[in-house]
């Protein structure tokens, strides 16, 4: 049983772990908010298994404010990755804080349109930009 978000993390770092206990791993960090916390949910984003993806993402969601600025930074470094994107769109899309959806309406255009990995780029890195000051 996971106790720490040391331990929660050293649980999502192995790939090869089974489904259930890297799930079980995003819950604690779910109902454990921290900065290293966040970092790694946006970093299950690009993971393989799709159970994963999503749990990160419902993570990200109840997360709030806090996972923004992870999850801009991971998109303006890592647009390329179609999993970023995808989990990116659901936290944005699917987030029932319509403050967060105000902000981000054009990122989530972004991400699903034409170009998505250069213009999600250029819009995440525009509103990391703007969050810094």
């Amino acid at each position: 049983m996971i106790q720490t978000v040391a331990e929660a993390i050293a649980v999502l770092d192995q790939p090869a772990g089974s489904s259930t206990e890297r799930e079980d791993a995003i819950h604690f960090l779910h109902n454990h908010p921290s900065p290293e916390g966040a970092e790694r949910l946006v970093a299950a984003l690009s993971d393989d298994d799709t159970g994963v993806r999503w749990a990160a993402a419902q993570g990200l969601i109840d997360y709030g404010e806090r996972a923004l600025p992870p999850l801009l930074r991971a998109l303006a470094q890592n647009a390329g990755n179609s999993n970023l994107r995808i989990g990116a769109y659901q936290v944005l899309h699917d987030n029932p804080n319509a403050s967060i959806r105000e902000q981000m309406v054009e990122l989530i255009k972004a991400l699903r349109g034409p170009g998505a990995d250069v213009a999600s780029m250029q819009a995440a890195s525009k509103l990391y930009l703007s969050m810094a000051k």
